[in-house]
């Protein structure tokens, strides 16, 4: 028989789940929930008690996991949604400014990947709504907003793959096409090199 359990301490629907060393962090629409194990094998993991975050995200895809780091765009109630990041049970505002976002609105959906390049660890934003791309180099704290037309701007799905980033642009929203981050760019332009027009 299969277990079932619920994110139920705010009554919101489950959007994203994610394994964080022994634990597993459960976002909602309006909260994030941090469970544990258990040791009872009817019920293997439950939420732990004061593990609670009221911040939100509003669609799947908006939070993307790096190592132990969980980074979304969360939706704190009453508060101007922007980028977070869960390290543990610790929920904290990531860039500080809300001038740097200008173009994602309190409206938009926003889906959030992430890939590394030259040893920079590039949270990558893109509103769905505005049709704006954002990079956030999470070691300079350097925002880049990638140019409207330009091949990486729209929604994309970022992997490290043989030495090379790849990235996939979403056929339903982007271009469908796969393509090689150039290595040697600079931080000031990252190039980026066409691999295919097809997947």
């Amino acid at each position: 028989a299969l277990d079932y359990a619920n994110a139920e301490a705010q009554g919101d629907a489950g959007v994203q789940i994610f394994a964080i060393g022994d634990v597993v962090a459960i976002f909602g629409s309006r909260t994030i929930e941090i469970w544990g194990k258990t040791g009872n094998a009817n019920l293997p993991i439950k939420r732990i008690d004061g593990s609670v975050r009221m911040v939100g995200i509003r669609v799947f895809g908006s939070a993307c996991q790096v190592g132990d780091l969980v980074f979304f765009w969360g939706e704190p109630v009453g508060e101007t949604p922007g980028l977070y990041v869960l390290d543990g049970a610790q929920v904290t505002r990531v860039g500080g400014h809300d001038m740097e976002w200008s173009l994602l609105t309190s409206n938009d959906v926003v889906l959030v990947s992430a890939f590394s390049m030259m040893g920079h660890r590039i949270i990558a934003l893109y509103g769905v709504g505005t049709g704006t791309t954002y990079w956030y180099d999470l070691s300079t704290q350097a925002i880049t907003r990638v140019s409207f037309g330009h091949p990486l701007a729209g929604p994309q799905q970022y992997i490290d793959y043989d030495g090379s980033i790849y990235a996939l642009s979403v056929s339903s929203l982007g271009d469908g096409k796969l393509r090689r981050l150039d290595h040697t760019s600079s931080d000031a332009a990252i190039n980026w090199q066409l691999v295919t027009d097809h997947v």
